[in-house]
């Protein structure tokens, strides 16, 4: 026994042998669906080690991030959230897909819809119009016509169609724009009418027809048709001043410039016509030549400024007497449309409306078929209630015949200071006088006895009218329910016609809200009514021309008048000719 050791002593256990990490499991399947995210990430562990878990938890860090980075991108491209015009212009891009584009919830005129009664789909809507005589209805556009027209849901979605959801927005057809004067407007700069009275105007234009046909007349034209188009305008009739001159040269380039600027704008769905306008007086000795040449030029109907003559008498039988040379020749050619600026002031006695309904008798019993528009008729609101009721009852009997009113001609010049005769009755020029009528036609009259009725833009910008309406159509339809007192006669909507359908077919066009008709409309995504529609200028509008969407945003700039004017640029001194080879 060892010495130190106590004797008895237990002996001493052995040492544990050291611990042994167990053994690293086998693969096996993958955890269960409802196993928790850490035993998942410890098996992961297990499998790759430790340094490949860490590394594989930053690339999916990594990749949330990069993801949220590229939304944030996409967002900031994207800019922010679409307004609805931007929302609607994305889905009626799609127009063009087999099935077309379905447009869902549109308000738009009971009057311009299929009559009630008619088998359509459409027919029902008619029955269910507001206070503004609005309906709501879905439109499908196919093939650039107006494929259906029916009540909200009745419209099903076709294989390979879209949808564009209006929300009640406002939509109209394209507008007529049955009387403007084109090589006359925008010319304020340089001929402005110092006193706005008919009587300066009618010698500021004197100069101004000398200068028809030339570039800059052209160029204004151009620019006016620009607003035209911009504004959702699909016809304009524009009267050619300056024909009323026996000079053959000069006419024949009068007609070359039109049908240059008509068959320029005909190839963007824009429809421009012409009035071959003389004084009525010249018909008896000059209208068969006048109606032979204007006959030879596609898009031009005859015209006549009838100027002022008495009610009764003989200017009354030599008014009838040029009436019946007129459509004489009108009809020996084909049975020309006739176009009428008549009895435009604000003399009763001045009044030739009852000698144009007796001549218009005559043409007709003899076989005269043509279209007949009366631009103006002013002074027929100045006449007795008997010779109203008359008037008024002989149109209706010699139609198809429309009377234009021009809501911004009217205003701008009749009852002014410096009127003289034969413009009208005389008032001072330099005595302040506020004007005492409005120089509108009886539109309500007319229409309640079955005329058609229209309004026009007439003057713009020129020695006639300062301003105008921009060549915007909604402006005339708008200020004409103004000056009538339309919207209660019933409702605005009883009388979008004036700015539609009663110009279109006037021009012998179409302008209406049936199937089978051209998809040219107008749809004001910020407005939801005419009370909205009338009462905020209304810049953003989407114009669609057979069905696709208008790429022109708006008007153009004045500034591009005055560019377009400029004279060319000479070139800078010392600078090689257009022919030198160095400019090659």
């Amino acid at each position: 026994m060892p010495a130190g050791k106590p004797a008895g002593a237990a002996a001493p256990a052995p040492a544990p042998a050291p611990a042994q990490a167990p053994p690293r499991p086998a693969p096996g399947p993958p955890a269960p669906q409802g196993a928790s995210s850490a035993s998942w990430w410890g098996e992961l562990a297990e499998l790759w080690g430790p340094e490949w878990a860490e590394w594989a938890a930053v690339g999916l860090c990594g990749a949330g991030v990069g993801a949220g980075l590229c939304a944030v991108a996409a967002a900031v491209l994207r800019g922010p959230p679409r307004r609805g015009a931007e929302r609607l212009r994305a889905a009626l891009a799609r127009a063009h897909w087999p099935g077309g584009v379905v447009l869902r919830g549109a308000r738009v005129p009971r009057e311009l819809l299929l009559p009630a009664g008619t088998p359509a789909k459409g027919a029902r809507a008619v029955e269910r119009a507001d206070a503004e005589g609005l309906v709501e209805c879905d439109i499908r556009i196919r093939g650039g016509l107006l494929a259906e027209v029916a009540a909200p849901g009745v419209i099903p979605r076709a294989w390979g169609s879209a949808e564009a959801r209006l929300g009640g927005c406002v939509l109209l057809p394209c507008f007529a724009d049955c009387r403007v004067h084109l090589g006359l407007a925008h010319s304020v700069g340089e001929r402005r009418n110092p006193s706005g009275c008919a009587n300066d105007a009618a010698e500021l234009q004197r100069l101004a027809d000398a200068d028809a046909g030339s570039r800059a007349a052209r160029k204004r034209a151009d620019f006016a048709l620009s607003c035209a188009y911009a504004y959702g305008s699909a016809a304009v009739r524009t009267y050619l001043d300056g024909l009323d001159t026996h000079g053959a040269e000069h006419r024949d380039g009068l007609y070359q410039a039109f049908g240059a600027l008509r068959k320029k704008w005909k190839k963007r769905g824009l429809e421009v016509q012409g009035v071959a306008s003389m004084p009525l007086g010249e018909y008896p000795d000059w209208g068969l030549a006048h109606a032979a040449e204007a006959s030879r030029h596609g898009g031009v109907v005859l015209g006549a400024f009838c100027g002022g003559c008495s009610a009764g008498g003989a200017d009354a039988a030599a008014m009838e007497r040029s009436f019946d040379a007129l459509f004489k020749v009108a009809a020996a050619h084909g049975h020309l449309d006739v176009d009428l600026s008549l009895d435009e002031g604000n003399n009763p006695e001045s009044f030739g409306f009852a000698s144009l309904c007796q001549s218009l008798a005559r043409a007709r019993a003899r076989g005269y078929s043509g279209r007949v528009l009366v631009g103006g008729a002013s002074s027929l609101s100045l006449q007795s209630a008997s010779m109203r009721r008359t008037v008024v009852e002989a149109v209706r009997e010699v139609g198809p015949i429309t009377v234009v009113c021009l809501p911004f001609s009217s205003l701008s010049t009749h009852d002014r200071r410096g009127t003289a005769p034969p413009a009208g009755v005389a008032i001072p020029r330099d005595e302040p006088r506020t004007p005492l009528w409005r120089g509108l036609t009886l539109v309500q009259e007319l229409k309640a006895a079955g005329v058609s009725v229209a309004a026009a833009s007439d003057h713009v910008r020129d020695c006639w009218n300062s301003a105008g309406s921009d060549h915007d159509m909604l402006r005339v339809w708008g200020l004409t329910l103004a000056l009538g007192q339309l919207d209660t006669a019933p409702s605005e909507g009883d009388w979008v016609s004036l700015a539609t359908s009663a110009p279109a077919e006037a021009m012998g066009l179409r302008s209406s809200l049936h199937a089978g008709d051209p998809a040219n409309l107008v749809i004001f995504p910020e407005a939801r009514g005419c009370s909205e529609l009338l009462g905020r200028a209304q810049g953003e509008r989407l114009v669609l021309r057979r069905g696709r969407l208008q790429a022109a945003a708006g008007p153009p700039a004045f500034a591009d008048l005055d560019r377009a004017l400029a004279p060319a640029a000479a070139p800078p001194a010392g600078a090689p000719p257009a022919s030198h080879p160095l400019r090659a």
